[in-house]
Order: structure tokens, then sequence, then C-alpha cells
């Protein structure tokens, strides 16, 4: 058998054209959110603030979230959908490298289950047999081991090639709901005397802003009190936020990056496919630099 050919730059130019137009659109979203955030720093559109001098409670009460542009959830799709395009194009170059004619069924399959029929297993160069026809063997052996049962056994659903499928499967059909409003940070701060501070009872993770969430904080009301009109209270409280990727409520899935924003998502995708895939079937020494954005470069996972 002949040996598997190994692409060179020249062959992987549309594959790094459509990784490029990815990274734009990910700038893009990374700019929206960032618009997002300078106008609603804390997520808000509406909140309501009270203290309690008889009990000694300070409590923030979330009213209306600040609605999320339908352009973040437009530019993340267009994000998703120029990436996962990149490792089609990737499979087309793989066929015509191996001296084969592509067809309009050659694409680079994702398969979140081992494949199977109705009454046993099958294997996955059958089971794919018109989306990589005209691949090296070898080539394809490669691709399988990338499948998401393969290289995340314990949990295939939450692969990042998985999710860079369907959300891409997903945004054809439909605008990706998905984006929301995530609180990252929350503190209080006052000018209360430093033997009175203020302590959060209620339990804070970063997440999603749900209106008629109250916050609350704790202090001495007794000690305050000691101190009389001596002291002038003022208590602020700060957050901040961003845009992560929610449930994908009505597809009866979990949220796939747990803690992730949705800038950080998209560019986990992108850098799986440009940093883990591609390098699995070119030269040595190809390749394309790597770029972070907004918020640095997370693990990848598989």
């Amino acid at each position: 058998m002949k040996v598997a050919p190994k692409l060179t730059e020249s062959d992987l130019r549309g594959v790094y054209a459509k990784l490029d137009r990815g990274r734009k659109h990910i700038d893009a979203l990374d700019e929206s959110v960032e618009r997002l955030v300078k106008n609603h720093p804390d997520g808000l559109a509406d909140a309501s603030q009270e203290m309690d001098f008889k009990v000694g409670e300070y409590r923030v009460t979330i009213g209306r979230v600040a609605d999320t542009p339908i352009d973040i959830a437009l530019e993340l799709g267009d994000a998703v959908h120029n990436i996962r395009s990149a490792l089609d194009h990737l499979a087309w170059q793989l066929v015509v490298a191996n001296r084969e004619t592509p067809t309009g069924a050659t694409q680079f399959p994702v398969l979140g289950t081992a494949p199977q029929t109705w009454k046993k297993s099958m294997t996955f160069a059958k089971a794919t047999i018109d989306r990589v026809a005209g691949m090296h063997p070898d080539h394809v052996s490669t691709i399988e081991r990338l499948q998401p049962y393969i290289a995340s056994p314990e949990a295939p659903e939450e692969s990042t090639l998985w999710w860079l499928h369907r959300l891409d499967v997903i945004d054809k059909h439909k605008v990706l709901h998905i984006p929301e409003v995530w609180l990252r940070t929350l503190t209080a701060r006052s000018d209360m005397p430093p033997d009175v501070p203020l302590k959060l009872i209620t339990p804070f993770e970063p997440g999603p802003l749900k209106p008629d969430t109250q916050f609350v904080w704790r202090f001495n009301a007794d000690r305050l009190r000691w101190y009389g009109s001596k002291v002038k209270v003022n208590v602020q409280w700060l957050a901040s936020c961003d845009v992560a990727l929610g449930e994908c409520a009505d597809e009866g899935e979990p949220y796939p990056f747990p803690g992730v924003t949705a800038v950080e998502a998209v560019d986990l995708m992108h850098q799986h496919v440009r940093d883990t895939v591609i390098p699995l079937f070119t030269s040595p020494g190809h390749g394309v630099t790597p770029r972070s954005g907004r918020h640095g470069g997370p693990t990848v996972r598989g």
C-alpha cells in the first residue's frame, strides 16, 4: 500500500483561509461583547438595592437583565461555521492528495457515538464510506481517532470537536439562542467602620444572570449602631459581566463549556482545529502562527 500523502501549505490554502475568516468573526464577536459590557458593565438593565439597618442586611435584587444583541449570536454562528468548514476543506484536500476525485458527499465526519446498526456495531470506515471515499486508509484512521467517542470516551458530548459540529448544525436552521449574559464577579464596598464588614451570605458562582435573583450581604447592625450618628453609611455593589454559552434547552443538551465565555469557547474550537487536527495531516514545519483573543488561550479539550 502506498504511503499516506502529507498535505503542504499550498494544499491547505483554502483550509487556512476558512480559519482566518473564522478568526475575523471571533474578533467581531469579541468587539460586540466589549460593547455590551461597556454599556452594561454589571450586565443589568435594572436592579434595586435596600439597606436594612434593623437586621443588618444589604440586599440587591436583579430586575431586568441586559438584552444580548442578535449580532452576538450571528457572529458566533459565522465563526463556528467557518471553523467547521475548514475541516470539510481539509477532507476534500485529503482526497485530492490521494489522487482521487472528491464527491458532493466528501466531508470531515464527526460522530458523537460509535457507529452501529440496529443489530450490531459497525466500523467507522464503513459508517462514513460516502464521506471519506477516496481518502488514504491511514487518513481515515486518523480521523477516526479524533472522533469524540474515541478521543473523549467518558464524555464525548463535552468534546470541543463535537460542539463545533453541533453548533454548526443548529446554526444552519436557526439563530443560535444560547449566548447569554453571565455575572463573572460580585462584590460590595462601603465606608462603614473596619470592624463592621460586609459579608456576602448568598452563594455565588459565576453564571447566568436571572431576573428576580437576590444577593444579600450581612453586617453587624448592633456594632454599627454603637457608632451612632458619627458614621455615614454608603454602600455600593460592584459586578462584572461577560457573554457565555447558555444551555441548549430546546435541544435537550447540556451547557458545553462550563465557566467559559462565548469568545473563549469559539476560540477553543479554532485552536483545536488549527493546533490539534491539521498538524496530523501536514508535513513537518507547516502550520499557522498561534493567536489569542481578549481572553487568552484556555486549554483545549479533545
